[in-house]
C-alpha cells in the first residue's frame, strides 16, 4: 500500500472542514451512558433524551477547544 503525499490545507479549507464537522456534531446524537454526565451536558446546554442515553450537543458545546467554558461552569470533572 502506497501512502499519499501529505496535503497542506489553507485557512479557508480548515474553516470549511471545521464548520462541516460542527454541523455533524450538532445534528447527530451522542450516546452517553453515565447519568451524571448527561446531567452535566444538559446543564451546559445540550438537549438530552429523557427516555434514554441520547444527547444532542448544543452548538456552543460542539466547538471544543480544550474544555468548553459551558462545561466548566456546569461542573465538568474528569469522570465525565
Amino acid at each position: 500500500m502506497k501512502l499519499s503525499e501529505p496535503m497542506a490545507l489553507d485557512q479557508a479549507e480548515m474553516e470549511s472542514i471545521h464548520a462541516q464537522s460542527l454541523r455533524i456534531l450538532v445534528a447527530a446524537e451522542v450516546r452517553v451512558e453515565g447519568p451524571e454526565c448527561r446531567d452535566l451536558l444538559a446543564r451546559a446546554g445540550a438537549r438530552v433524551d429523557p427516555d434514554g442515553e441520547k444527547v444532542y450537543l448544543a452548538r456552543q458545546l460542539s466547538n471544543i477547544s480544550g474544555r468548553p467554558a459551558a462545561l466548566l461552569s456546569a461542573g465538568w470533572t474528569r469522570e465525565c
